[in-house]
């Protein structure tokens, strides 16, 4: 289950209609497109990618140039999760390797839940007509609204990512959301540490060959 918390009080957030609510009456309406917004003083000037940017890479990656390596990531991810998992794709984009990893999922027989974080509300708006089974919030990757101890495995690919630093087997106090960067703690699990080394990877790579392919 996807927990997530205020970016105002750290509290809990609870889906009600139309929005999450936590215990201090902090409320973020859920958008038509079905993400909910978490970045505070997100209304001041433009975050992350334009629609333009967007739907470039949108376009080049619906052309299957990186297939292969999607299939990849969505197998290794498949494999490391546990029966019943939630998995957090950090800068998610528009969806296209959250989704590939979610199928995965369930090809081998497990239940996976969705949660993609990323600082565009285009780019989520996007994400969103790619599958309705993803929980989409606009977030800042260096300050995840997402409870410790809540997410078996981590996703990362091209986005700038510092908000992870092991596993706990409780969720930690509830702290107070700061300007420094929050490190997330993944719910404790052989399989998490695994995919932690996995994934972690990825980033580097995937900035490769985006340079090469520009």
């Amino acid at each position: 289950m996807v927990n997530l918390r205020c970016p105002v009080c750290a509290g809990a957030l609870e889906k009600r209609a139309g929005a999450y609510l936590c215990p201090k009456n902090h409320s973020f309406d859920i958008a038509k497109s079905g993400y909910v917004n978490l970045l505070l003083n997100s209304s001041q000037g433009h975050h992350g990618d334009d629609k333009l940017m967007v739907r470039a890479r949108r376009d080049f990656l619906d052309k299957g140039y990186y297939d292969r390596f999607i299939a990849a990531v969505a197998d290794a991810a498949a494999e490391f999760t546990p029966p019943e998992a939630t998995v957090l794709d950090a800068g998610c984009g528009e969806g296209i390797y959250s989704l590939a990893v979610l199928r995965a999922i369930e090809k081998a027989g497990k239940h996976g839940e969705l949660l993609g974080v990323d600082i565009s509300k285009t780019a989520l708006q996007y994400a969103s007509k790619r599958s309705p089974d993803f929980t989409l919030c606009v977030a800042s990757c260096a300050h995840l609204p997402v409870e410790d101890g809540s997410v078996d495995e981590v996703l990362n690919i091209c986005s700038p990512f510092a908000s992870i630093c092991g596993n706990s087997k409780r969720s930690s106090t509830t702290r107070r959301a700061t300007t420094r960067p929050r490190r997330l703690r993944l719910r404790a699990s052989r399989s998490s540490k695994r995919a932690k080394c996995a994934i972690s990877f990825i980033y580097p790579v995937m900035r490769i060959f985006y340079l090469c392919s520009a």
